[in-house]
């Protein structure tokens, strides 16, 4: 930004003031890296050294990024490439599981899904799957969960495979009910008694309802599904998520429409009224995101942009008191992060300086160029930036 302000011609879009003060902060800049390389000899420089460790987290850092785009482009690609760099343990599924569950801000949760799916890497989901407690949710909870570190495929075998795996890991995850006896009978005596009650009140059904309005249902008794229970109703919940969200339906599912497709899912039983009530309420009211199908609105932008906090956020020790982190540096350090800027921005601040040269009508200004350029070219040679270096002397040369 500075090497764009500080050309004349940023004057037309912002003040006369601000080119010369952001010429002033670029030349400080490199008036600061020389300055301190006089301190340093350059044979000590050079000599191998401990690098400093905010240095070698960023290094860290720029690796992960490379490795998490080669992977985006292709997981074949981008995982022996994780495992190379040791950002994952081994090539066991479950160190592949663990760091896609743990670190998956960066990935693209589409290309995650794809690798979950794919028929040869049943292993790899099945780990995956297990690293999410889903005990105490309600199925559409669970899904919402499961759908935070990754996106479902569009294939119906894709998507059939990890509702699958899905199915397995809730149902275990859930607490099972022994089996005990009531008031000293067996458990299914007490079924037979519940039922010949349900009997008694279908043919009372007036004194049944005044009954019903005074008694409410028991919502608390535990909803434990077998697995296909579980896949059914997983795939119900995708299914009512479309119909009720797509904006290209017209004539949107009932509850009662629901209900009556999910009749004897439950272990061969209905669900329970109040279970699938909560669960139509919940997908109604707030829908399961699938940010791909809402690119560019308000909820494809959301989502890409906790993507983005998530993702460029580096974990650091946070600095409660008020000593600034580089009155601790040694003046070897300080050299390392000159040269880490001065590899990024080098270039364009001996560019900025020759346009300006060549525009200078002052000599104070041409002469502080000169200057400024010659010390360019010190802390190219000093950091062994051969290219940048060559680059100002022809330079030099095709001004001359």
């Amino acid at each position: 930004v500075l090497t764009k302000l500080s050309l004349p011609e940023a004057a037309l879009s912002s003040t006369e003031s601000v080119p010369p003060i952001c010429l002033e902060g670029l030349v400080s800049l490199i008036d600061d890296m020389y300055n301190r390389m006089q301190i340093v000899p350059e044979n000590e420089y050079i000599k191998p050294d401990v690098q400093n460790e905010m240095l070698k987290q960023r290094e860290r850092k720029n690796e992960f990024i490379s490795c998490a785009n080669a992977f985006n482009e292709k997981p074949k690609k981008g995982i022996p490439l994780l495992i190379e760099k040791k950002f994952i343990e081994n090539d066991t599924d479950k160190a592949i599981a663990e760091f896609l569950f743990e670190n998956n801000s960066r990935m693209n949760k589409k290309t995650i899904g794809l690798l979950l799916c794919d028929p040869k890497k049943t292993s790899l989901l099945q780990e995956f799957i297990g690293l999410f407690n889903f005990k105490g949710l309600r199925v559409d909870e669970a899904i919402r969960v499961l759908l935070t570190k990754f996106r479902l495929p569009g294939e119906s075998q894709q998507i059939e495979r990890i509702i699958e795996a899905f199915s397995t890991a809730f149902s275990e995850s859930q607490d099972k009910i022994p089996e005990v006896k009531v008031n000293g009978e067996d458990k299914d005596k007490t079924e037979n008694k519940e039922d010949e009650v349900d009997d008694s009140k279908s043919e009372n059904p007036e004194k049944n309802s005044e009954k019903n309005n005074q008694d409410e249902p028991e919502e608390h008794e535990p909803v434990l599904p077998d697995s296909d229970s579980v896949f059914v109703l997983s795939y119900s919940i995708i299914m009512l998520n479309t119909d009720l969200h797509n904006p290209q339906v017209k004539e949107h599912m009932s509850f009662d429409e629901y209900t009556s497709n999910l009749r004897g899912c439950y272990n061969s039983k209905d669900f329970p009224h109040w279970y699938l009530d909560r669960i139509y309420c919940s997908i109604r009211d707030k829908e399961i995101v699938m940010p791909e199908e809402h690119h560019g609105n308000d909820k494809w932008f959301e989502d890409a942009w906790n993507n983005v906090i998530a993702s460029t956020t580096v974990m650091t020790t946070i600095q409660k008191d008020n000593v600034s982190i580089v009155d601790n540096l040694s003046q070897m350090d300080l050299l390392g992060f000159d040269k880490a800027i001065f590899k990024h921005v080098g270039p364009s601040i001996v560019n900025t300086l020759f346009k300006i040269y060549i525009v200078a009508s002052d000599d104070h200004i041409t002469s502080r160029m000169l200057t400024s350029l010659d010390k360019c070219s010190f802390i190219a040679e000093f950091f062994k930036n051969k290219k940048l270096y060559n680059d100002i002397l022809l330079t030099i040369g095709k001004i001359t």
